[in-house]
């Protein structure tokens, strides 16, 4: 547990809670049951909760994972009373860890000029609203890197693969952001009968003008990688018909040469009084006719410009 007194206002943030954890919470704040079961439970979904003394915010955060080349949600548990504000989650995160340094660290942040728990409660949200931005640039970093090898046209079955992996990376990240644009909207009707300060409202317009720009930019980028799919796929199978077209070619080019071999070995078969009935003996002259039937195609096709 880490508490930071931040002038008027005391932020607590506690990481990986245990029994006690829950009792200081329940005893210092009244904390309903209900609402610790919330706090506990890690596959809660996103909530807002309006009560007497406190509200209660559950999100998620998107966190790309490296290894796994993924994003994944991080549960927050989000208190705020009057006086106090308090996190509550079980793994390390980010921006959380930012936030702490900032007002722990950096006391002429912006961020540490929170007077009140409310601006305290926006300057949290606004810097996990920033932390979305930042984890939105591996996503364009990437698409740009696609882009290139989409039209240098190398390798692009396994462009196909980074594609689908990007493609999975948008679908999680609005899949963890989406329930947050309830939250924030809720919002705005809480704060106000909760802290009776209408002036805030303009801080929260701020925070879910911000939202719609991270999802924006979401938008843009599923349309962006959504056009570099079809013009790889557009790409590689121009390229599949290429192939198929050179070894049609080639069958067609081939079988006149075929079908004379298979005539004249049917003439010596049948001893038929035809010219190449000794053809076995002078294989030279048939492969000779052979080589000049093919090479005759072959210009039939050059002069036609099939290929």
């Amino acid at each position: 547990m880490t508490i930071l007194k931040i002038n008027n206002t005391i932020w607590i943030d506690i990481q990986n809670p245990t029994e006690s954890d829950f009792e200081y919470l329940k005893t210092t704040f009244q904390l309903y049951p209900a609402t610790l079961v919330e706090i506990e439970n890690e596959s809660a979904s996103t909530k807002i909760e309006h009560h007497d003394n406190y509200i209660l915010l559950v999100m998620h955060i998107p966190i790309f994972d490296q290894h796994s080349k993924s994003t994944t949600p991080q549960k927050i548990s989000i208190l705020a009373t009057k006086t106090h504000m308090i996190t509550v989650h079980t793994e390390e995160i980010v921006p959380i860890n930012d936030f702490r340094y900032g007002c722990g660290v950096d006391k002429i942040s912006n961020q540490c000029n929170a007077e009140t728990a409310e601006q305290l409660l926006y300057f949290f949200l606004n810097n996990i609203l920033s932390f979305y931005l930042r984890q939105l640039n591996h996503i364009n970093t990437k698409i740009t890197v696609v882009e290139e090898e989409v039209f240098q046209a190398k390798n692009q079955q396994n462009t196909l693969k980074e594609i689908s992996i990007i493609k999975r990376d948008i679908l999680d990240f609005r899949r963890i952001i989406k329930p947050n644009e309830h939250i924030l909207k809720s919002l705005q009707n809480v704060e106000e009968q909760f802290f009776n300060d209408k002036q805030y409202r303009a801080y929260l317009d701020n925070l879910i003008a911000n939202y719609d720009r991270a999802w924006n930019i979401l938008d843009n980028y599923k349309e962006t990688i959504e056009s570099l799919e079809n013009t790889n796929t557009g790409l590689l199978s121009l390229q599949i018909n290429s192939t198929i077209k050179i070894f049609t070619l080639l069958s067609g080019v081939i079988l006149p040469a075929t079908f004379f071999l298979s005539f004249v070995d049917l003439a010596v078969f049948l001893e038929l009084p035809f010219m190449f009935q000794e053809a076995h003996r002078n294989y030279l002259i048939v492969l000779t006719i052979s080589g000049a039937i093919i090479v005759s195609f072959c210009i039939l096709l050059k002069i036609k410009k099939i290929f």
